[in-house]
């Protein structure tokens, strides 16, 4: 993988056997990723079981601090900043390294825990480099410009195998004669090693990382303007449509929150009802649903525009949810497995159609101050949210605090949806004010 660097007018590029090749890793390192994202969730039952239950904590009181010490997860975003430094700073290989390595050791400490304590240390570390995404930063740029988003769905369903990996590596030590959940943690720890070993002797620095350091390099009377972050925030306030990014990622907020926490929660409350290997299906229908759903959904918001989109998701996620907590003493798997993975397509589906409205409604000088200060309160309101709810899973039923946060969140969204969003289908980014 050692092809010549191409120069044309102090732009570096690569050859396409280089691009194609650098996609591929990129996308299992987007599976381990994925995998790692899913599988904490998913032992949860067999972990507070262990760790808790077993040494005469009650039941809810159990859970419930298991969900509190992981509402600190989202505070792991500001940690995220640094990794996105150095990838500013030094690179993106440097970057994408330590990210890798980060989430091996996550899974290593996860494999090797004996008690509570560790086993937190290990999925805090896995976490703190699982939000960086810095394969998806580099995708982005190494692509073909115009091949982006062909690209980018690639990386993304390479990643979505991660969830079914998940499913066969629980289905495989997660049995009635044994609860191997550490094994599971096994392929991101093997898959990190591998993929480490591939870009450390493989990848190159980014082009258009190089590209720019290059042209900066070249041009002596190049003077950036000087803007501090302190100063690109204050000046947020003064833009047009402020108000309305600001209330909109406010929908954001409740609509991602409610599925991190229902998530987190989901496989002890399947497990109290079904089998192992019945959650395993249940999951498997889930994440097929969300495979086919993540593209028809952005079709569809091209297609009838943003606002009648997103009103389409958030009127359906609470009625599948309440459908199919209807459908569990019924056990039908099929139903179960559809209706949650409906609920879960139409949170993200929510979530993503209001990140498309606030970039185009936020000029593009200050688009990516915008993301790092609305991902600000983002972690400081999350961070209260999964707290508070996990404690109330003290003195509430897994099934009343799902219907509650969701609902909830829904006419909160749809008012506010109505009321104040506007429709931004085919804005020019060139002219946002």
């Amino acid at each position: 993988m050692h092809e010549e660097i191409k120069y044309s007018d102090k732009k570096i590029t690569y050859s396409k056997k280089y691009v194609i090749y650098s996609t591929f890793i990129l996308g299992l390192i987007n599976l381990i990723d994925v995998f790692t994202t899913d599988a904490s969730p998913l032992v949860a039952s067999f972990v507070v079981e262990e760790f808790l239950i077993s040494q005469g904590i009650p039941e809810n009181i159990a859970y419930s601090q298991y969900g509190i010490i992981f509402s600190i997860v989202p505070l792991l975003g500001f940690l995220t900043l640094f990794v996105k430094f150095i990838a500013d700073r030094w690179g993106r290989k440097p970057a994408l390294l330590i990210n890798i390595m980060g989430m091996t050791i996550g899974a290593l400490i996860v494999i090797i825990s004996q008690t509570f304590w560790v086993f937190v240390l290990g999925r805090l570390i896995g976490t703190l480099f699982l939000v960086a995404d810095i394969q998806l930063l580099l995708v982005n740029e190494e692509c073909p410009k115009e091949k982006r988003a062909t690209y980018f769905a690639f990386v993304k369903i390479i990643g979505q195998v991660g969830s079914i990996l998940v499913l066969l590596m629980r289905a495989i030590f997660i049995t009635v004669e044994s609860t191997n959940w550490r094994a599971v943690f096994l392929l991101p720890f093997i898959g990190g090693i591998v993929t480490s070993i591939a870009v450390l002797f493989t990848f190159r620095e980014s082009s258009v990382y190089l590209t720019m350091k290059a042209r900066n390099m070249a041009s002596s009377d190049y003077k950036p303007e000087k803007l501090s972050l302190i100063k690109a925030i204050k000046a947020l306030f003064k833009l047009k449509n402020f108000r309305i990014v600001l209330i909109s990622s406010l929908i954001g907020f409740i609509v991602v929150a409610s599925g991190m926490f229902i998530l987190q929660y989901w496989e002890p409350f399947l497990s109290t009802h079904f089998t192992s290997n019945e959650v395993n299906i249940i999951y498997l229908i889930n994440v097929l649903v969300n495979l086919f759903l993540a593209y028809l959904v952005g079709f569809i918001n091209d297609k009838i525009g943003r606002k009648k989109g997103l009103l389409l998701t958030m009127i359906i996620t609470p009625l599948f949810i309440v459908l199919c907590l209807f459908l569990i003493p019924i056990k039908n798997l099929l139903a179960i497995g559809l209706t949650f993975g409906l609920f879960i397509s139409a949170i993200w589906a929510s979530n993503n159609t209001l990140s498309i409205v606030k970039n185009e409604l936020t000029p593009t000088k200050y688009r990516g101050t915008m993301k790092l200060f609305m991902g600000f309160l983002f972690i400081i309101f999350s961070t209260i949210f999964l707290f508070v709810f996990s404690y109330l899973v003290i003195f509430l039923s897994f099934e009343i605090i799902f219907l509650l946060v969701t609902i909830s969140g829904s006419i909160i969204g749809i008012i506010i949806i109505i009321k104040i969003i506007p429709e931004t289908k085919a804005t020019d980014l060139t002219t946002v004010e």
